[in-house]
């Protein structure tokens, strides 16, 4: 559980580099309110079911989300940014809001 082992972090921590390992979903990142930068690309999230804990954060500007299943799906630039509305930065690209 990320929560409780970052826990002494939660001030500090701006960055959390997770590619590669085998992650399904991501929940408990209010625990992080310094949290700008979210690295998850290279993992098995498959549905925008389990990104919803994307839902209450404030403080994500860049996310890595790239080589995920759900990359592949023709609507994840727009739908993405629908649960991070704070994202600044999906992937290598610029969020367009309209």
């Amino acid at each position: 559980d990320i929560t409780v082992t970052l826990f002494h972090f939660k001030v500090k921590l701006n960055t959390l580099g997770l590619e590669r390992n085998l992650l399904t979903g991501v929940e408990g990142l209010e625990c992080l309110p310094a949290l700008e930068d979210l690295w998850i690309s290279s993992n098995r999230i498959e549905t925008y079911e389990a990104l919803e804990g994307l839902r209450g954060t404030t403080s994500v500007q860049t996310l890595y989300l790239e080589h995920n299943p759900i990359a592949a799906d023709f609507q994840y630039g727009m739908r993405v940014p629908q649960l991070c509305t704070c994202l600044t930065q999906l992937d290598a690209n610029p969020v367009r809001r309209r």
